[in-house]
């Protein structure tokens, strides 16, 4: 699934918005506590590095627009944007990535450089651990109102708005195989019973998304990795029963297969989003839909509780947070700030507006793109409005849940995530691939070298700095 997150996240764009403007000029940090000097060469720039997606999805965005053209007039500053990389009106793949980063590092490195580093499809982990970004902690007064669980100790990204996907369950598909609803706080493996039952009575066509939920449903492999001497173990006892059983659920007759897939059919259709296979894969997510399944619905921000109500009204779901058994990984937008900004200040103050209480209650009202606010000061703002709207209680239940993890843990922001990591779990997943679906079984033998040459492999990866 980590090879598809550029690409989910493609579809989303930013909803951030400002009061009506004001008249005249303000004095800079007026009302901040961010102190801005008077330039000696003229009008202030603050500039935004993105990539050229994003800057279409920011730019196209009326609710920032109107806040960059307000922060332009209120201080009297331009604001432009430099965009890097080159994958407008497509879909970010890894190599864009990699090619952006590249870019980015190198533009970090001059003097008086662009000031904000934007990022929603972009990951901001490499620029940070490179030393290129500033830390924030004491230079945005209005960090304090972002919910505790967003921030690390650290700051270097600050999320403005956030998505935390639902899971979906169809409540009519899960009474014909007579099962309860789940609680707020189900498993991973309480979702791979649900799915098992309905698939016993409901075959279904396999397809890469089908192999992506067995997959992350029967090995754990975040559990394979020894975050403190960062190593990877796979030649175990445990993890070679859970490839066997991962084998015989996909091929001993839970799915309607392709007879005439052998390996390579398997490996394009999970892997190259331009083979036939994959595109084979896309229609039959879309009959199995068709056909019922039980996780048929539409996907919302559960933290919208108005949309989450009306999705379940409409289309008879049940929509679940995430996994009380798995770390929480959360879709974000916001900015970094270039640690050789010509004009950091502008920066802070730029950032600081957006986390303002009026701005983010504006950006809940708004709801473009379906994003959430991250301040928690406007909390019980928001619950009164919740609470006048949703009848369903469950649907409140669940946001509180949600807005408890943010309070009490550190969820994981995508943007600012491990490359490494994400890089070595989409390698163990193709190589994964290779194994589970051979077009002949392992022998035990054959299985226990093949994992000691991956492990061996995957290791060297991750100490190669």
């Amino acid at each position: 699934m980590i090879r598809k997150v550029l690409v989910i996240l493609l579809i989303l764009t930013l909803v951030i918005s400002q009061t009506a403007c004001s008249n005249g000029a303000k004095e800079v940090g007026e009302h901040t506590g961010v102190v801005i000097p008077n330039p000696k060469d003229g009008v202030p720039t603050l500039t935004i590095m993105l990539n050229p997606a994003e800057h279409e999805a920011l730019t196209a965005n009326k609710f920032f627009r109107y806040y960059v053209d307000k922060f332009k007039k209120d201080f009297g500053v331009e604001v432009n944007y430099e965009k890097l990389g080159s994958s407008p009106g497509r879909l970010i793949e890894w190599e864009d990535r990699d090619e952006y980063i590249k870019e980015l590092s190198i533009k970090l490195n001059a003097q008086n450089g662009s000031e904000l580093i934007f990022s929603q499809f972009m990951p901001l982990e490499p620029i940070i651990r490179q030393g290129a970004a500033v830390k924030l902690n004491d230079k945005i007064p209005n960090l304090n109102k972002v919910y505790k669980g967003l921030l690390d100790d650290e700051i270097y990204f600050v999320p403005v708005s956030i998505n935390y996907n639902s899971k979906i369950i169809n409540i009519e598909a899960l009474k014909s195989i007579q099962m309860e609803e789940p609680e707020i706080n189900w498993t991973s493996q309480d979702r791979f019973e649900i799915r098992t039952k309905w698939l016993k009575v409901n075959k279904m066509h396999f397809n890469a998304y089908e192999w992506f939920i067995t997959l992350e449903s029967i090995l754990d492999i975040d559990k394979a990795y020894d975050r403190e001497n960062n190593r990877i173990s796979l030649n175990t006892p445990k993890i070679i029963k859970d490839i066997e059983y991962a084998r015989k659920y996909i091929l001993g007759g839970n799915y309607i297969l392709n007879k005439n897939y052998k390996l390579e059919n398997y490996f394009r259709m999970i892997t190259d989003d331009n083979s036939e296979e994959f595109q084979e894969s896309m229609y039959l997510m879309k009959k199995n839909k068709e056909l019922g399944h039980i996780e048929s619905g539409v996907l919302e921000n559960i933290l919208r509780a108005i949309d989450v109500y009306n999705a379940n009204y409409i289309y008879g779901t049940v929509l679940m947070p995430e996994f009380s058994d798995k770390e929480v990984m959360l879709k974000a937008s916001g900015f970094t700030v270039n640690k050789n900004a010509k004009n950091p200040e502008l920066a802070y103050e730029f950032i600081n507006g957006l986390l303002s209480n009026e701005i983010q209650m504006r950006l809940y009202n708004d709801n473009e793109d379906g994003y959430y606010p991250v301040n928690k000061d406007i909390e019980d703002n928001i619950k009164a409005i919740e609470e006048e709207k949703v009848a369903d209680k469950r649907v409140l239940q669940t946001k509180k849940h949600v807005l408890n993890q943010m309070k009490d843990s550190q969820m994981k922001l995508w943007n600012t995530e491990n490359l490494d990591l994400l890089n070595l779990k989409q390698m163990i997943e193709e190589d994964l691939v290779k194994i589970i679906l051979a077009d002949t079984k392992y022998s035990d033998v054959e299985l226990s070298a093949k994992l000691s040459e991956l492990e061996h492999k995957y290791n060297i990866y991750l100490n190669k700095q």
